[in-house]
């Protein structure tokens, strides 16, 4: 008896799961959380197909926001030409927060610092490097394309709104990078 009341509440669940946090695109189910976003008039896109969730060997839902210790969120998500595509860019936004709830409706701006008499671009300074930004509390981001990270020369973040019976957080964000602005907005679940 326990295990047929476990199974129905599992289906009722998955059931619920699915009803109220997907969306249907091209015959495909999608979670509803998605970034999209634009480099030098290329459009981006980023959004989980709702069967990832349930295969382990799939990668995690993008994009996400979380707190990622006691100083630092993180925002992160996988841009590509269109949803089904291999993502092109990979991006990691820090913030330093000591909760999410802080950053509902403030805007952060960094700029890429470096401190003096550092190349982090030299053999294993980039690890180095990460662990100075964090240590000295400074808010940043890397782009990651083709094997190659950098950390964006400049850009801003904002989380516009919260909306509590999604749960959702809404934003924006602009990075520059050797490859020109990219521009974003994006709604992600809250964890």
């Amino acid at each position: 008896m326990k295990t047929k009341l476990l199974i129905l509440t599992t289906v009722l669940c998955l059931l619920g799961i699915g009803l109220t946090s997907c969306e249907k695109h091209d015959e495909n189910h999608y979670f509803k959380w998605y970034c999209k976003a634009e480099l030098n008039g290329k459009p981006l896109i980023d959004q989980t197909r709702i069967e990832h969730a349930f295969n382990p060997n799939s990668p995690m839902a993008t994009p996400y926001l979380y707190q990622e210790s006691e100083n630092y969120c993180k925002f992160y998500t996988e841009l590509g030409e269109n949803r089904e595509a291999q993502p092109e860019y990979y991006i990691d936004i820090w913030l330093r927060v000591k909760d999410l709830k802080e950053i509902v409706g403030k805007e952060f701006a960094f700029k890429k610092e470096i401190p003096e008499n550092f190349d982090p671009t030299g053999p294993g300074n980039s690890g180095a490097y990460f662990n100075w930004l964090k240590e000295n509390g400074h808010c940043f981001a890397t782009v990651y394309k083709n094997l190659t990270s950098e950390y964006v020369e400049n850009g801003t973040f904002k989380i516009e709104s919260f909306d509590p019976n999604g749960p959702f957080y809404h934003g924006s964000f602009s990075l520059t990078f050797s490859e020109g602005t990219i521009t974003g907005h994006f709604k992600v679940g809250a964890s």
